[in-house]
């Protein structure tokens, strides 16, 4: 089983998208909120302005997109600090349409290789 972190703003209803998931199981991946105590090869997912379709980017992409909220400037800190120490090693991303709704995303995580 592959653990995803969701990562969101649960009070910015269009940055909450991925949060929908938390606690629940789509084949191999369960899907957790994300915590500070996570290790080694990490993977998260997030909604991002500016993409139309579902994206695998790696961390340093990720980082790259417009922040929408202060929460965005914090994840990142947080885990290139986490990257710094040795605490994970590598980030993948689903990057995810800040348009999307649950059912599209779902659809998308069904048809990713992931």
């Amino acid at each position: 089983m592959v653990r995803v972190y969701c990562l969101g703003n649960k009070y910015i209803s269009e940055d909450s998208t991925a949060l929908l998931f938390v606690d629940s199981t789509i084949g191999d991946f369960e899907f957790k909120e994300y915590h500070q105590d996570v290790k080694g090869d990490i993977m998260i997912m997030d909604v991002c302005k500016g993409i139309d379709s579902m994206q695998i980017l790696d961390f340093d992409k990720f980082l790259e997109r417009h922040p929408v909220s202060a929460h965005d400037f914090d994840i990142g800190m947080e885990l290139k600090l986490l990257q710094a120490t040795g605490q994970i090693n590598k980030v993948k991303v689903i990057a995810i349409p800040f348009s999307w709704n649950y059912d599209q995303i779902l659809e998308g995580l069904k048809n990713k290789n992931l």
